[in-house]
C-alpha cells in the first residue's frame, strides 16, 4: 500500500440536516466495500453540519473516493455535509475541518491538500468551501507572528507579575480588565483562544496559530503593531503559571477567516 501523500476534501452535495445515514446507504448501493469501522462510506471522515466528526474508515484503508486511482491510492479523504455550490459551510464545520487537518498533517507526511475538483473534472467540494479553505490549499500563505501573552490580574493574589495588583492592572487593563477594546467580555472559554491584534486585523479575524490552534482577534494595544499578537491566558495566579509554560516568540500562523 502506498504511503499517504495527499488530503482530499469533498462535499456531499446534499442539503438535508442529517446526511451520514443517507451517504452510507447510497455508497452501499454503489458497491463500496464495508470498512473496518462498519461503514460503506467511501470517505475516511465525515463532518456534519454541527461540526461533529465521524471516522468512517481506517486511515490505512483505500477506496475510490475519486476516480483518479493514483490519488485515491495515496490519500485520506474528508467530506463535509452540504452543497457548497449553493450554501456556505458552517463555522463549526470549518473549525472541525481545521482541527482534523492539523491532526492529520502532524501524523502523516502529507505533501499537499486538494479539493476533489483538483483530481478530476467536478464541482466538488463547491465554490464556497474552496473559498473558505484557501489557506489549506495554499500553504505558502503562512505568516510569522511575534507572539506575546498577557493576563488579567485579580485582587488578593499571592503573587503578581509586576509585584502589585495596581502595576499589573495599569499594564494589562483599560478600566475593566475583562472587557476588550471590541467590547467583548472575556470568560474561561477564551483562555488561550483570543488575542490583541494589530489594527489591520479586523475584530473577529481568526488565525490558526502554531502551538495554540485557532485564535480570534478581539482586542487592541498601543504596542500591538505589525505582526505581533498578544494572547490572553486568563486571570489570576493560574494565568501567571501559563505565562511561564506556553509558547511565545516567533510562531507560524495563517489567517483562516476575515469578517
Amino acid at each position: 500500500m502506498k504511503p499517504v501523500r495527499q488530503l482530499i476534501i469533498h462535499h456531499t452535495s446534499l442539503t438535508q440536516p442529517e446526511q451520514l445515514t443517507m451517504v452510507n446507504e447510497s455508497h452501499r448501493r454503489l458497491g463500496y466495500p464495508i470498512s473496518e469501522l462498519g461503514y460503506y462510506v467511501a470517505y475516511h471522515f465525515v463532518i456534519g453540519t454541527t461540526g461533529k466528526i465521524v471516522q468512517t474508515r481506517g486511515v490505512d484503508e483505500r477506496t475510490l473516493h475519486t476516480s483518479n486511482t493514483t490519488v485515491a491510492n495515496e490519500s485520506i479523504s474528508i467530506v463535509l455535509a452540504g452543497n457548497f455550490e449553493i450554501n456556505k459551510p458552517t463555522e463549526a464545520q470549518l473549525e472541525s475541518l481545521r482541527s482534523l487537518y492539523r491532526t492529520l498533517y502532524k501524523r502523516f507526511d502529507i505533501e499537499h491538500t486538494a479539493g476533489h475538483l483538483h483530481t478530476k473534472p467536478t464541482s466538488c467540494p463547491g465554490k464556497y468551501l474552496l473559498e473558505a479553505i484557501d489557506d489549506m490549499l495554499n500553504p505558502e500563505k503562512i505568516t510569522q507572528f511575534q507572539v506575546s501573552r498577557y493576563y488579567t490580574p485579580v485582587p488578593n493574589q499571592l503573587e503578581y507579575y509586576r509585584d502589585t495588583y495596581e502595576e499589573d492592572f495599569k499594564v494589562n487593563c483599560l478600566n475593566d480588565c475583562f472587557v476588550t477594546a471590541s467590547g467583548y467580555r472575556l470568560s474561561d472559554k477564551d483562555i488561550a483562544k483570543v488575542a490583541a491584534c494589530p489594527p489591520e486585523y479586523k475584530f473577529g479575524t481568526k488565525i490558526d496559530l502554531d502551538g495554540y490552534g485557532v485564535i480570534t482577534c478581539i482586542d487592541r494595544g498601543s504596542a500591538i503593531v505589525k505582526n505581533r499578537l498578544d494572547l490572553w491566558l486568563g486571570y489570576g495566579e493560574a494565568a501567571l503559571l501559563k505565562l511561564k509554560t506556553t509558547p511565545a516568540g516567533l510562531l507560524n500562523g495563517k489567517v483562516i477567516y476575515t469578517p
